[in-house]
């Protein structure tokens, strides 16, 4: 099946127009379906640095069951930049890791070149 970077499954018109028109695009390599939590769209926060997470834990328990599962995220943490990134040209990077949040709670995807 075929995605785009702003797809977002399972929506109705007024959320998919949100996603797909109204929501500055993922800054990634590979299409990426749109994260939802607790049947919610999440807000994109931007490309994370380890600055935006308390510790390792919270950066681990911010990714998906199935990638904390199916992910080597000691692996991922190491890959995360030290310092925040400030914008698009300086996180262009063969590893990101993007932050989004839904009321307050972090959630990540990743990507690789």
């Amino acid at each position: 099946m075929g995605i785009a970077t702003n797809e977002a499954l399972g929506s109705n018109t007024e959320d998919l127009k949100t996603i797909i028109h109204r929501t500055p695009p993922l800054p990634t390599w590979q299409d990426q379906i749109w994260p939802i939590m607790n049947g919610e769209y999440c807000v994109f926060e931007k490309i994370a640095s380890k600055t935006d997470f308390d510790n390792k834990a919270a950066f681990t328990g911010a990714f998906s069951k199935e990638d904390q599962t199916s992910t080597d995220l000691d692996w991922l943490w190491n890959k995360l930049p030290e310092e925040p990134v400030a914008n698009l040209a300086q996180g262009n990077f063969t590893v990101s890791v993007y932050l989004f949040s839904c009321h307050g709670i972090q959630l990540c995807t990743w990507d690789m070149a």
